[in-house]
């Protein structure tokens, strides 16, 4: 999740806003902000083993993860795919490069034994 903020903010937003197109960058940003926030509440949470936290901040990273997904689905990428060039694409992708990829590590089991 936060590679793929990273290479929105950093990739993405930005070649729509050389074409004038910074809505998306606007719509996103805070609700992106809060997401990494709640990522990283609940990464404490479950350090301290406190699984009502854990819970609680999973399910609010759980609905602004719909949420981003959902406006990626019906404003980001309608617009780009609308606004943007082959060339463009290519910056873009070269962008992302910049920020890099990652896999998933095999997580810890948990709860931990």
């Amino acid at each position: 999740m936060e590679s793929r903020v990273h290479r929105e903010q950093q990739a993405w937003f930005p070649a729509l806003a050389v074409l004038g197109e910074e809505g998306p960058a606007a719509l996103m940003r805070d609700r992106q902000s809060e997401a990494l926030e709640a990522l990283r509440r609940l990464r404490l949470a479950v350090a301290r083993d406190d699984a009502g936290s854990a819970v609680e901040n999973g399910m609010r990273l759980l609905d602004l993860l719909d949420d981003l997904a959902t406006t990626e689905q019906q404003v980001l990428d309608p617009m780009a795919a609308r606004s943007l060039s082959q060339r463009d694409w290519a910056a873009v992708r070269e962008l992302e490069d910049g920020v890099g990829w990652s896999l998933i590590a095999v997580p810890t089991p948990w709860p931990v034994p």
